[in-house]
């Protein structure tokens, strides 16, 4: 019987930040194994690894290369969980996608254990092609998404923190109305103000209140490029794209403003436009407004500050995201739940730091939410 002097499976961890590793199909990853193999039978037979053995333990060589590979290359969380789903699956398949290009054998017949270190490149869209089937979906009347992702930035905040004597608890938070300004050019800016004061009181000598009162403003940024680089990824993948600015006119719903204006308030649309939407999904009479897929999102976006290290500027991005299915005669069911998501982005300005960090937040939450679709199944 053998037995396996390996060390456990590790434990991936990963952080869906800016940082990415670069990785090619040339770079080589290394796997080492080792396999105890049972004595000999025969009188005068000699110890010694047979052809099963080493076949075995190269396997199991060729499974650590893929680990490897999985530690320092996958920036995707969907594809190391659909990797741990479908593990056996993928590792009886390591010869597709693992090239061996170096190996170095040791057989220790007093101990009677074979060993191997082979070093190897993975190819990585056969990988994934295994990892989630094919690249595409196949194209049909069921298969259009919507798209509608906002991005919103705060302007300002301005906070004050003071203490005095006090003997009275008070806490107030006190959200104003979004208040619109129209510029020169013709465009709308939003913006929300939210003020909150807290109190807090101890007794037994002297008595104290400490209060925090902080004022944010938010406004809402140009979305056009950022969603057509969504559908853009959408579209590669197989599925119909259409943003949500044509489809609210063409098919009669809530329009593109007022959604923008709920989004700078809240991380969520409100029950009422969310209603107005599925019902004209649900009621279409244009074959094009039967959609299956409705993807919304929220990316709010910090002020881009000078880079220290890098120079110019960096930017960084939160990103919240998910999808609606929906099928004839039943209720939209939420099928993919994205983020929060951290881009980070540089830039020789701030404002293209700020546009870099929103292009690359868009296309890593549009490609987790096709992983998160194909993981599940679901085209």
């Amino acid at each position: 019987m053998f037995k396996l002097s390996i060390k456990s499976l590790i434990i991936f961890f990963i952080y869906l930040n800016s940082a990415y590793a670069n990785c090619s199909n040339e770079d080589t990853f290394k796997g080492k194994a080792s396999l105890e193999y049972p004595k000999p039978t025969g009188f005068l037979a000699k110890a010694k690894a047979t052809p099963d053995v080493i076949e075995k333990t190269k396997n199991l060589a060729k499974s650590k290369i893929l680990e490897s590979y999985i530690n320092k290359c996958l920036d995707d969380r969907s594809k190391i969980e659909q990797y741990m789903r479908d593990k056996n699956n993928i590792d009886s398949q390591l010869d597709k996608f693992i090239s061996v290009v170096r190996t170095k054998e040791q057989d220790d017949t007093n101990k009677r254990i074979y060993s191997v270190t082979l070093g190897g490149n993975v190819n990585a869209k056969i990988f994934e092609t295994l990892l989630f089937g094919p690249g595409k979906v196949k194209g049909g009347k069921n298969t259009r998404m919507v798209a509608l992702f906002v991005a919103r930035k705060a302007t300002s905040t301005k906070t004050k923190i003071y203490k005095d004597k006090e003997t009275n608890i008070a806490s107030v938070t006190q959200a104003a109305g979004s208040e619109k300004s129209v510029a020169s050019d013709g465009s709308t800016t939003v913006v929300n103000k939210e003020v909150t004061a807290v109190a807090k009181i101890q007794k037994g000598g002297s008595t104290e209140k400490k209060r925090k009162s902080s004022q944010r403003e938010w406004v809402i940024m140009p979305s056009s490029d950022l969603n057509k680089n969504i559908l853009g990824v959408f579209s590669k993948s197989g599925y119909r794209g259409m943003s949500y600015k044509i489809f609210s006119k063409f098919c009669g719903t809530t329009p593109t403003s007022e959604v923008e204006q709920e989004f700078s308030q809240s991380d969520s649309l409100s029950e009422d436009t969310e209603f107005a939407i599925f019902t004209a999904i649900d009621e279409a009479a244009r074959k094009q407004c039967k959609v299956k897929f409705f993807a919304t999102g929220t990316m709010n976006v910090n002020t881009a500050l000078p880079d220290t290290v890098n120079g110019g500027y960096s930017a960084l991005v939160s990103v919240r995201a998910d999808v609606k299915m929906f099928i004839p005669g039943e209720f939209p069911e939420t099928v993919a739940s994205i983020g929060p998501i951290q881009i980070r982005a540089n830039g020789a300005e701030d404002n293209e730091a700020e546009r870099n960090a929103l292009d690359k937040a868009g296309k890593t939450a549009a490609q987790e939410i096709i992983n998160t679709l194909r993981s599940a199944g679901i085209n």
